[in-house]
């Protein structure tokens, strides 16, 4: 049975005795229930994608891993992969990552000091993204996030995280390249984070 990712508990259930007063089977399909993220104990980010990477795998999805240093301060959300990030498997790829480092450079920032993490095509997955993002932030405990992504964050961080992550949102290289025009409003905001930008010591 196809479960819609956001069917709640009761449509769940009148579902169910429709298509069993019909004579349907409900069950024909696996319903492997370790796919309930919320459910699942990783040790390290490794343990986290191997999971998803099966996931996505079996389901004919694509997926790439995250890159980067996980102790690193600035943590980067993608937007949707595309082609050259698909055939590279990384979370950047192509003209985008070339651009993406100009940005980052820009701030004086090395895209080797960002966590990069692409997540965003995971809409087309029976996994929310905010699950997925939650579990990413429990083990990187950034203090900067630059969101490229579709989804708006801020309101998120505010209820789920027990301290302070200083977040703008920036257009993806892909759109930037697609629209000239957003190049001010990415330039505008990424000076924003670069005048964040004093680490502390103890962190």
């Amino acid at each position: 049975m196809q479960i819609e990712e956001n069917i709640n508990m009761d449509e769940l259930i009148n579902l169910i005795k429709f298509k069993v007063d019909l004579g349907i089977d409900c069950f024909t399909d696996k319903i492997d229930l370790k796919n309930n993220l919320r459910e699942q104990n990783f040790k390290n980010i490794n343990e986290l994608e191997n999971f998803l990477f099966e996931y996505f795998e079996n389901n004919n999805l694509n997926f790439v891993r995250s890159e980067g240093n996980t102790n690193a301060k600035i943590l980067l959300i993608g937007n949707k992969l595309n082609d050259a990030e698909i055939m590279e498997k990384r979370p950047y790829g192509g003209k985008n990552k070339i651009l993406l480092e100009k940005m980052l450079n820009s701030i004086n920032v090395n895209i080797n000091d960002v966590f990069l993490l692409n997540i965003d095509n995971f809409v087309h997955s029976r996994f929310d993204f905010f699950d997925v993002l939650f579990k990413y932030l429990n083990f990187l405990e950034p203090l900067f996030i630059i969101n490229m992504s579709s989804r708006e964050i801020v309101k998120f961080l505010s209820l789920h995280m027990t301290y302070s992550i200083f977040s703008i949102n920036v257009p993806d290289p892909s759109l930037l390249i697609q629209e000239p025009t957003l190049k001010r409003i990415a330039w505008d905001n990424l000076k924003l984070l670069k005048s964040k930008l004093i680490i502390p010591d103890n962190k």
